[in-house]
Formats: structure tokens, C-alpha cells, sequence
């Protein structure tokens, strides 16, 4: 689900200077790495990812499958961002990040902002895209997407709303809080 907010000059300006290029695709994935790097977004897991973290997938499974489920499985159920996803699935393999990048952009066909919006907002249309590529793996496919789906539903999470967006596990003193060091933070830069 989408929401549009106005936001004044300077925070667009510090939006504009904070986003990395080839890594930040639009403002929300601005807003969201500069929450984490912030602690606002809790991780289920803490430290590094364990091995049991990522889902056993079925031998036989195309590597290149396995890549994207793993990063969609680390994005959606461990509360990493897709760059960092990126990176563990990488690290775990031991191939560069370019290389699952592209497993999940030039073999669906799809640009990062795309898989950003994908991933944010609509996993239904991701599902149809692996299942169109990988049509003899509908079954390992539908099982990640069930587990995911499971947890968001554990979470009190309609899965058909809640594609992505920011989880926050605070009250709004902390979120006011949190809010007051960041405009602090930002007046500094400037």
C-alpha cells in the first residue's frame, strides 16, 4: 500500500543528498535504509544470519531460483533490505552481489526499482514472475511464498495489504524521539 506525504524543501534536499546511486530507487528506499542504519526498523534476527535462517531449498532447484528466493526469504521474513539480502546470499555462495542481482533483475527482466516495488507491494505479481520463468517449480516457489506469507499473518498482517512496508515495533514517544535526532542530525549536515 502506497501513502503520499508532503515533505518540505530541505528534507527533500537531504533525501536527494543521502540516496546512494545504483542502490536507492526511490525515496522510500532513501527513508528506509537511513531508518535502519538508524535501529528504527527491528530485525527479527540480530547479528549475523544464521544458516537457519534461509529456507532449505529442494535439490534440483535452479541456482538461479534458489538466489531469488533466498533474497525475497531474507527481505520478507528477516527484515533485511534487498541490498543487504543481496549481499548475504552472495556472501553465502561465495559470488559477488551482481551476480544475484542478476538472478533476480536481467533474467525476470526487471530493473532494481522494479523488484523494489515488487518486493514493497505487490509479491502476487513476483509469484507470477518466477512461476512464469521457473514453470516445472511451482511448488518450491508456492512454499516460500506461503512461509512468508505465514509470518506476516502471524504478525496481524493482512499478506494482501502489507507487501514490505517499514515494521515498527515502537511507541510514539520513541518514534518522536527517534524523529527529533534525525531532524538534529539532518540541521548539522546542513
Amino acid at each position: 500500500m502506497l501513502h503520499k506525504i508532503e515533505i518540505d524543501d530541505d528534507v527533500l534536499h537531504v533525501l536527494k543528498t543521502s540516496a546512494e546511486p545504483f542502490i536507492d530507487t526511490t525515496p522510500n528506499s532513501v527513508l528506509r535504509r537511513l531508518l535502519v542504519s538508524h535501529g528504527i526498523q527491528q530485525k527479527i534476527s540480530s547479528g549475523p544470519v544464521a544458516k537457519q535462517d534461509i529456507p532449505v531449498i529442494e535439490s534440483g532447484t535452479p541456482e538461479a531460483l534458489q538466489q531469488v528466493l533466498e533474497v525475497l526469504y531474507l527481505v520478507k521474513k528477516t527484515g533485511y533490505t534487498r541490498v543487504d539480502a543481496t549481499k548475504i546470499v552472495a556472501q553465502r555462495r561465495g559470488i559477488a552481489p551482481q551476480t544475484v542481482i542478476d538472478k533476480y533483475c536481467r533474467q525476470l527482466n526487471k530493473k532494481v526499482f522494479e523488484i523494489d516495488r515488487l518486493l514493497d507491494h505487490d509479491l502476487d505479481m513476483l509469484q507470477s514472475l518466477l512461476k512464469n520463468k521457473f514453470p516445472n517449480h511451482h511448488d518450491v516457489i508456492n512454499k516460500i511464498f506461503l512461509s512468508i506469507q505465514t509470518v506476516e499473518s502471524e504478525n496481524n498482517v493482512d499478506p494482501r495489504i502489507f507487501r514490505g512496508s517499514i515494521k515498527l515495533n515502537m511507541d510514539e514517544q520513541k518514534i518522536e524521539n527517534e524523529s527529533k535526532k534525525l531532524r538534529d542530525e539532518w540541521k548539522r549536515a546542513f
